[in-house]
């Protein structure tokens, strides 16, 4: 026999001891498991200061007979199976649970919670309406309003765009767009921000897997969609290619509609605005087919001297002069490329400042900075934020004195709130919050600052950052509301991930997600007391202005 035979000879004499072994073995284990698996759910994984949490036991597996010991970060714990728990301190805490079964063998497992402050609520506000229909969760959005602000306009998760009459909030149309009608297939999340052109028309993109781009009509009809083809729709390198639409927003200028996307496709296209056909695309230099690798995922931003500047995940910061399109659907150069590239990302929208600088969050590695970039490609100024935590999909809006004011989350014992930056640079102050802003706030015209939180609340601070004019949690608000959809809410069961519009008569409108039940969120309505209209100069919302046309005056 030779060596490689003596080996499998071997193996298999292995194999058949094992084996007999394992047949001879009790297994107590219903699910299969001879060892205990530890897991937990909790009733919320961010509440407030003393707010009850309930921790649910799912362990499965050993003996079936357990006895259980609870960390619950803070030097307390528990025996229960099920216990309940009060935070007294905000924080992150890390939640144990050790399992031992009958017979000895044991397993831990583990989950983060977050643990806000309590809300001290300020203020008031008046609920104007809450949308007749429901709609799916709302995660990185913006409302949009109609040139007339009749109507608005909002996407969510379940792919439909609905229109609203913001005398009422009652539904004047949704229009689905994942109806396969409409080309090859959607998939993957919606996370795009309406935008309406000069005569009305709503652009919309959706998709994060296989994405689409419409262009619809007033009345909620399809006027065109822009899918995968190589001949007149989103391509890569002369290929079909599935676009990746992230949380970004198709913008018109002039005879054209531009936006920016990730994945296969990777570039910024721009298409004909009345039919839809792709009549240029963006290439890094040198290379007539290749877009950056990476793509781009923020929203399409222009200075008023036609610059266009757009965020590479890999790339960094680019820009590239509208003129460099030729609009017969050939490469638009980049004019630079690689500002702070290989940063571990760029987050939320961006902004341009009175000079047509480019203002946009960048986080590097664990860091986050203000950056202030000029129409050359030169970095004028970059302001580290060391005293908040990270940035994520909320971003940036400026005042018209200048003053810059960006939207923060918490990591670790770092607070979120709203941080301000002077116009060279230097920080001007931090207004703290124990609650991850993940949405864009809005400047309104005596300069208040009204920004939304994941926990649901919605607060208003004056523009010396020091004193808090509203502080209202909205799941309560309408809980405790005649609405016809009331019972549907529980208090400190909203979260708001979609930034805030605000119109001109000082109605703020935004989406807020019922955390309890996805498929029962809603568009609200509401006002303020002392809340007028938005600022009239600076960039004073996403997008700049409640239509989103993300180009500054």
């Amino acid at each position: 026999m030779n060596l490689k035979h003596k080996l499998c000879h071997i193996a298999l004499c292995l194999l058949a001891i094992v084996g007999a072994a394992l047949a001879g073995c009790s297994n107590e284990d219903t699910s299969g498991r001879n060892f205990p698996y530890a897991r937990f759910a909790m009733s919320a994984s961010s509440v407030a200061v003393e707010d009850e949490v309930a921790f649910t036991n799912l362990t499965e597996g050993g003996s079936g007979s357990y006895t259980f010991t609870w960390s619950f970060g803070d030097g307390n714990g528990s025996t229960d199976a099920n216990p309940t728990h009060i935070y007294l301190e905000k924080g992150t805490y890390e939640v144990k649970l050790l399992v031992d079964d009958a017979n000895g063998k044991s397993t831990t497992y583990s989950k983060v919670i977050t643990v806000t402050e309590k809300v001290v609520e300020r203020g008031t506000v008046s609920l104007q309406w809450v949308s007749s229909t429901n709609l799916n969760q709302i995660r990185s959005v913006s409302p949009a309003l109609s040139l007339d602000g009749s109507r608005v306009y909002i996407n969510s998760e379940d792919h439909f765009i609905r229109c609203y009459n913001t005398a009422d909030g009652s539904e004047v149309w949704a229009f689905n767009m994942r109806n396969d009608v409409y080309g090859t297939g959607t998939s993957g999340n919606s996370h795009a921000t309406p935008s309406v052109g000069a005569d009305g028309t709503i652009y919309i993109g959706t998709g994060t897997s296989s994405g689409k781009l419409f262009a619809l009509n007033p009345d909620g009809t399809v006027k065109w969609v822009a899918y995968n083809d190589p001949e007149k729709g989103f391509w890569n390198k002369g290929n079909a290619a599935a676009p990746y639409i992230g949380p970004t927003t198709a913008i018109e200028r002039g005879n054209y509609v531009y936006i920016a996307n990730r994945g296969s496709a990777g570039t910024c296209v721009c298409f004909d605005k009345n039919t839809g056909e792709r009549k240029g695309f963006v290439t890094r230099s040198g290379d007539p087919l290749a877009g950056p690798a990476g793509g781009f995922q923020t929203d399409v931003v222009i200075n008023p001297n036609g610059l266009m500047y757009l965020y590479c995940n890999t790339y960094g910061v680019a820009a590239v002069s509208l003129s460099a399109f030729a609009y017969d659907n050939t490469a638009a150069y980049m004019s630079w490329e690689a500002v702070h590239k290989n940063d571990t990302k760029c987050s939320g929208a961006s902004a341009i400042d009175a000079e047509g600088n480019f203002i946009a969050l960048v986080q590097n590695n664990a860091m986050t900075n203000v950056v202030c970039i000029t129409p050359e490609g030169t970095v004028k100024w970059l302001c580290p934020i060391t005293t908040a935590g990270i940035t994520d999909q909320g971003g940036i809006v400026i005042a018209p004195d200048g003053t810059i004011y960006a939207s923060m989350k918490m990591s670790g014992e770092y607070a979120g709130g709203i941080v301000a930056v002077n116009p060279d640079g230097s920080l001007k102050w931090h207004f703290q919050k124990f609650e991850n802003v993940s949405s864009a706030p809005v400047v309104d015209r005596s300069g208040n600052i009204i920004f939304a939180t994941e926990a649901g609340n919605l607060y208003i601070v004056a523009p010396d950052g020091q004193q808090e004019l509203l502080a209202v949690d909205m799941a309560k608000v309408i809980a405790e509301s005649s609405s016809s959809v009331s019972a549907d809410w529980t208090p400190g069961k909203g979260k708001i991930w979609s930034s805030p519009i605000l119109s001109d008569e000082g109605v703020i409108y935004f989406g807020l997600t019922n955390v309890a039940d996805a498929t029962k969120s809603l568009l609200v309505a509401v006002k303020a007391g002392g809340i007028t209209g938005p600022a009239t100069s600076g960039w004073p919302m996403r997008g700049h202005d409640a239509r989103h046309s993300c180009q500054a005056n």
